[in-house]
């Protein structure tokens, strides 16, 4: 789960080169949800390895601090069981390889959220900027409206629409980077 998510969050980094900014979010947020899921996995497995005793010596070796010969009977049963219905088998795993798991699945989770905050960020800034260019031509768009009269603005026989085009890109644009912000 943790390169299924790392997968995601690649694609959104993709995604955000080409400005695709709420597709970008969603494939991020997506990915951090993976990970995360798998961090709750490796913490079971770890908490599952220390119930059943497998940070200790295996195969009847003596621990340096202790006289007694330990063995590696587990107690009860070493598949548990997760609220979500997933079975945890710690066979073929060691303390150490699940340690080493959680560190990269927490360095993973690190760049998810640090990425999604870089998405925040820029979208931000984005969004500061098209208000910036939009309001003069909203209020230029609206002084020549009122000066034609709203009759005539809407039956102009003789429309420049390339303003209105390149207006009506930037507020799409300025829609889907607010709606990113606000998911």
């Amino acid at each position: 789960q943790v390169y299924e998510g790392e997968y995601y969050v690649r694609e959104a980094e993709l995604l955000a080169k080409s400005g695709v900014w709420r597709a970008c979010a969603v494939t991020a947020e997506a990915g951090k949800d993976k990970i995360n899921a798998a961090l709750v996995r490796i913490d079971a497995w770890y908490a599952l390895c220390l119930y059943a005793g497998l940070d200790r010596p295996r195969n009847g070796a003596k621990d340096e601090n202790e006289d007694e010969v330990i063995y590696e009977d587990g107690g009860e049963d070493e598949n548990e069981s997760l609220s979500d219905g997933d079975e945890i088998d710690s066979s073929g795993h060691d303390l150490g390889q699940i340690q080493v798991l959680s560190k990269c699945a927490h360095m993973s989770s690190n760049h998810a959220n640090n990425f999604l905050q870089t998405i925040l960020h820029v979208c931000e800034r984005r969004r500061a900027a098209l208000i910036a260019k939009l309001v003069p031509q909203w209020q230029s768009r609206d002084e020549v409206k009122e000066r034609m009269g709203e009759q005539r603005w809407k039956e102009n026989p003789n429309p420049n629409h390339s303003f209105a085009e390149m207006r009506r890109q930037a507020e799409e644009e300025l829609k889907d980077i607010e709606d990113t912000i606000n998911t």
